[in-house]
């Protein structure tokens, strides 16, 4: 590959009309064999400096062009009444230094390959493509990416990138947008909360200092054995679960069964552990003390805590009785 640069300067205040002639330019150099892009730079200290390059496959192409009548036509474009520097004016050719005996790497032939790809993200339906600046504001995306989040392109651009991603992911890539690390051959997976369902891409990311780039596909989804063994012990564990509901279910019937017997053991039985208690009985009076309660006879904590007991009279308290009322007893 080889550049064709050219050099020139505004002597009588026409920058704006330039700049806004390459803006517009007829693009008749796109097509042309051997041409692979084309970028216009400013000086940073001096707007008047312009500085065209020009990326080729090989000088004869470059020459060719020159020479060509598309060339001059291309000049029609040039800002009516605009003189140049002529001290300034320049061309140069300049060819990339690399090896003769090993082939161009990849990286070579992908930075030759712009207009291709920008094709092909363009058509793909697999590919996504997206360009965000740092603080997540969307500023370019491809045609594939805004099908699969349901959003159409012309909304997706300029809307928040943050707001489609899962929250963890959005962190993350706020960190590593943060940090400038560049790992663009780094693969991970990014979580989309936006669209008809979630879905995940397998992106690469590249880090630039105002804004991030992102390449990606859908995750590889698991093929069919997998999904086989998967959707049996789904229903492995569905049984599982079910069965252990309806045995949690007779636990909790076992369980209340056995409180309620309990209860009615308490509610029936009380006067058992009464009696089972050891009472502190007076060795003088015979009266007992049950618990913290107070000094009472026999007969009366009897009363209060037997079911059991009821009311009657021995034969002795019976003749007493009736000899008192004047009744029964011998005539």
């Amino acid at each position: 590959m080889i550049l064709g640069m050219s050099r020139f300067k505004v002597a009588n205040g026409m920058e704006a009309q330039v700049k806004d002639a390459f803006l517009h330019r007829p693009h008749l150099v796109d097509h042309v064999p051997g041409f692979l892009g084309m970028e216009t730079f400013t000086e940073e200290k001096d707007a008047s400096a312009f500085y065209l390059l020009t990326r080729w496959t090989d000088a004869g192409s470059f020459r060719a062009w020159h020479a060509s009548p598309a060339h001059h036509q291309s000049h029609r474009g040039i800002p009516k009444g605009l003189k140049l520097d002529p001290s300034f004016t320049e061309i140069f050719v300049l060819d990339r230094l690399s090896d003769a005996q090993l082939s161009p790497s990849l990286r070579e032939n992908v930075d030759d390959a712009g207009e291709l790809l920008a094709s092909v993200l363009g058509a793909s339906e697999t590919l996504h493509f997206l360009v965000a600046t740092g603080e997540g504001i969307i500023t370019a995306c491809n045609p594939a990416i805004a099908r699969a989040l349901a959003i159409p392109e012309t909304t997706l651009v300029g809307s928040s990138f943050w707001e489609l991603l899962a929250e963890a992911d959005g962190r993350a890539l706020r960190e590593r947008f943060a940090s400038g690390r560049r790992s663009p051959a780094e693969r991970f997976p990014l979580n989309f909360t936006s669209g008809p369902e979630p879905s995940t891409l397998a992106c690469w990311v590249d880090v630039h200092p105002t804004h991030f780039t992102i390449v990606g596909e859908p995750a590889p989804k698991p093929d069919a054995g997998y999904n086989e063994e998967l959707f049996g012990l789904n229903n492995e564990l569905a049984v599982l679960a079910r069965e252990n509901a309806r045995r949690g279910k007779e636990l909790d019937r076992a369980k209340a069964k056995l409180q309620e017997t309990l209860d009615e053991l308490q509610r029936t039985h009380w006067h058992l552990r009464k009696l089972s208690e050891v009472l502190p009985m007076c060795a003088e009076c015979g009266k007992v003390k049950p618990g913290d309660g107070e000094w009472e006879s026999v007969a009366d904590y009897l009363r209060e805590n037997s079911l059991f007991l009821s009311h009657g009279c021995c034969p002795e308290c019976m003749e007493k009785l009736q000899a008192n009322l004047g009744v029964g007893g011998k005539r």
